[in-house]
Order: C-alpha cells, then structure tokens, then sequence
C-alpha cells in the first residue's frame, strides 16, 4: 500500500445537492415507511405505465398526487436553482407533459 493515496474524506470542490419545491404551500416531503403499492402520479417519459415508490423513497405529496423526486424535478416542481423564487414560473401540469421531454438521465 502507498502513503501516496489521499485520503478519504470530502472532495475539494462544493457540490450543492439541495432541492427546492417551488410552491411551498402545497407540497410536503415524504418518507415512505412500507412497502405497500403506492404510485408515482406522473408517467416517465416513453412509459405509458405509473411507477411504484418504494419503502424508504422519499416523495412529494400534496394531498391529490404523490411524485417522486425524478418526476417532481422533471415536471417543475421541484428545482435546483436557489432563487428560483426570483425566476419565479409556473409548474408544469404532470399530465401534459410529452413523451418526448426528457428532463433527467
């Protein structure tokens, strides 16, 4: 073994991984604490099915859909940009979203 290697420990840049809901009023995150079906209200794209959260996912619930994070993020909900508030947009409706846009990979 090397002393040469670095050791573990942070990286030396920032990566800021939060999350930011856009309407704060009507979105609340959740823990899913089982494993009883429970669907994702937003299709992916190129799937004409809803996809199963899983125990432990956490999730967007408003009281009438439930996203996870991926859809939440593709449809608007959620964004990464910290002063979205200042850029402020309307999400988009998670039904009318085409099959075609591709938000994440």
């Amino acid at each position: 073994m090397s002393d040469s290697a670095d050791p573990p420990g942070p990286p030396s840049f920032h990566l800021d991984g939060r999350l930011y809901v856009k309407e704060m009023q009507s979105w609340k995150a959740v823990v899913k604490r089982d494993f009883a079906k429970l669907y994702c209200h937003a299709k992916m794209p190129g799937e004409d099915f809803y996809h199963l959260l899983t125990g432990g996912e956490v999730y967007l619930d408003n009281g009438e859909s439930k996203l996870c994070l991926n859809c939440a993020v593709r449809t608007g909900v959620l964004t990464t940009d910290r002063q979205h508030w200042q850029r402020e947009t309307k999400p988009t409706d998670i039904r009318s979203i085409p099959n075609s846009d591709v938000g994440l990979d």
